[in-house]
């Protein structure tokens, strides 16, 4: 884009900044490959197309050489081991046992990748079982909707403020002192209280 003179160049937002140092060749092949699949691209990573979509959407920009670099969002969205370079990314995961025993676990990566080994790692640590034996044989079952706790971490995931670099999305899991087991979700997104699920 040329600026005539005496214009002035708008500045860019948080994300749609470029990250100097980096390549788009940088992006988690399995992230980005997993994403398209599921959105229904007609392209794939790397190619060409790839690159027009990703600078159509900012997740990548040009200098003024042509060279395609990762924008924030890019990388936030698509980068190998994002964390080392943006550690708010982050999604902190506590299970508490009892008042004396808990378990903190971090997930990072690309954050197109981050929903299902949270979700697996919740329903292996934080959630109750139920045995049903009541057809002959033995099935496991959740005490709890499991879609309405992927609603509440995706939610968690997509609304997060990204450009807040103080602080990361955190899910605490435990018995409150009436012995009921919750839930609270804390985003650093537009919702400012904790979103907490009863179990």
């Amino acid at each position: 884009m040329q600026l005539k003179l005496g214009e002035k160049e708008t500045p860019k937002l948080y994300l749609q900044e470029s990250v100097l140092h980096s390549t788009i060749n940088q992006f988690d092949g399995k992230a980005a490959r997993q994403f398209l699949k599921f959105s229904r691209a007609s392209f794939s990573y790397p190619s060409e197309k790839f690159n027009q979509w990703a600078l159509g959407f900012e997740i990548a920009d040009k200098n003024t050489k042509g060279v395609l670099y990762p924008t924030r969002l890019g990388l936030v969205l698509f980068g190998e081991n994002v964390e080392e370079i943006f550690p708010h990314t982050l999604f902190k995961v506590e299970v508490c046992y009892n008042k004396d025993d808990s378990e903190i676990k971090d997930f990072g990566g690309p954050i197109v990748s981050q929903l299902s080994p949270i979700l697996n790692y919740i329903k292996e640590k934080a959630l109750k079982l139920t045995i049903d034996r009541r057809k002959g044989k033995r099935e496991e079952k959740i005490d709890f909707p499991i879609e309405v706790l992927r609603e509440a971490i995706s939610n968690a995931i997509i609304h997060r403020d990204y450009e807040n670099e103080k602080a990361t999305n955190y899910l605490l899991s435990g018995v409150c002192t009436c012995r009921i087991r919750l839930i609270d979700l804390y985003s650093t997104g537009s919702c400012k209280t904790p979103c907490s699920i009863i179990l």
